[in-house]
């Protein structure tokens, strides 16, 4: 790269990120990456888009399914997600939500935070933690989920297949389309410096309503199907 010396490099994921973020002289965007502040500094030719969608706006989607939401728990690696659930705290806390948060380093140790964390959890948020989505992980979180009767918000519907309640992923062809439109800028003059870097615009809504059902929670048929409106607000 540096011997063609191309006049933009994308990074798409957060190896490539890694791989090239040593490089200063060319302009780099970056996509598909989850937590790029946790490998980035204040490197002045670097920005893109993260996948990360802000907590404020995935509560505003959480609550028009669950408008009676007060209470949630989650488990984090303040080493991999400690930035986000500083963020869903304070979201959390504007929305006049209680959220309970244990810190966890390895998935050893998740089983005794799940159980430390308090009755009548109205909703559980998984957040994307490599830490706990192993096998024997996820399985401890369904297991809390069924025996508390705790619905789970997770990030991938591959997770609402498993038996979340509900999940928000990340529109990757939205994600797609914000990384181009920040080429655009730059190939019509912008310095990079002056493209800020931003999260995922927009998010694809899905709701488990076999789970719903298991769990006693009544779903509202017009909430449900502005559920994509509701998120592209």
């Amino acid at each position: 790269i540096r011997r063609r010396r191309p006049d933009l490099i994308l990074a798409v994921g957060m190896d490539a990120l890694r791989k090239v973020r040593k490089i200063r002289e060319i302009p780099i965007i970056y996509c598909m990456v989850l937590d790029p502040e946790s490998v980035l500094d204040n490197e002045r030719n670097i920005t893109g888009v993260s996948m990360n969608i802000p907590p404020e706006r995935q509560l505003a989607v959480i609550t028009r399914i669950l408008p009676n939401l007060k209470r949630i728990g989650l488990v984090y690696n303040p080493m991999k997600t400690g930035r986000i659930a500083e963020k869903v705290r304070d979201a959390a806390e504007r929305r006049g939500i209680r959220l309970t948060a244990f810190k966890a380093e390895s998935a050893r140790d998740l089983p005794g935070c799940l159980a430390a964390l308090p009755y009548g959890l109205d909703l559980y948020w998984m957040l994307p933690d490599s830490t706990f989505t192993t096998p024997e992980a996820i399985e401890s979180i369904f297991l809390f989920s069924i025996t508390n009767r705790v619905p789970i918000y997770t990030f991938s519907e591959k997770y609402l297949r498993m038996g979340a309640f509900m999940s928000l992923a990340p529109d990757t062809f939205e994600m797609g389309r914000q990384a181009g439109q920040m080429a655009e800028k730059l190939r019509t003059g912008t310095d990079i410096r002056n493209i800020p870097r931003s999260d995922a615009e927009r998010g694809i809504p899905a709701v488990n309503r076999k789970v719903a059902g298991k769990l006693g929670i009544r779903l509202d048929d017009a909430s449900v199907g502005k559920l994509r409106m509701a998120n592209e607000e």
